[in-house]
């Protein structure tokens, strides 16, 4: 019976540890998401791209790149803020390279001329629900793709 208790007790402590080890993983992949947003602010007050590689795949570059083309051929930039940033759920695949982190965030945004500050469209207040699409690769984790999720769901 002593080798039961230990045996039960043994495996309940390396499952709740492995839990721990999953939560942990979920809260990075969470502040990986909003840290990500923070690089997109800053590309898009600079209309610069580069910042970006780092979170981001070749799939979610190519997203992001019209954005800062237009920009940049409009002698503009474009503050934003993030008024609401909520990670409602991170998930990571059983293989643990791949991930999903769903949010709820609301920005702000509008446009400006890069050298006289004057405001070329208004701000606009935009909210999301969104889904994070992430990969692991060698230098850690990376958006692959952003998918905007029906409200409805």
């Amino acid at each position: 019976m002593n080798r039961r208790v230990v045996a039960y007790c043994s495996t309940v402590i390396m499952l709740l540890a492995l839990a721990g080890c999953a939560s942990r993983e979920e809260k990075e992949l969470k502040k990986f998401v909003e840290d990500y947003n923070k690089t997109l602010q800053t590309i898009y007050r600079t209309a610069n791209l580069n910042p970006l590689g780092p979170y981001a795949t070749e799939n979610e570059l190519a997203r992001v790149f019209p954005i800062i083309q237009a920009l940049s051929a409009s002698d503009s930039i474009m503050p934003t803020e993030i008024k609401k940033f909520n990670a409602v759920k991170a998930e990571i695949s059983a293989g643990g390279v791949k991930a999903l982190v769903e949010t709820r965030e609301t920005w702000e945004y509008r446009w400006e001329n890069k050298k006289t500050g004057r405001i070329v469209k208004p701000s606009n207040t935009e909210s999301y629900h969104l889904r994070y699409y992430i990969l692991k690769q060698k230098n850690g984790w990376k958006v692959d793709r952003i998918e905007l999720l029906d409200e409805n769901k």
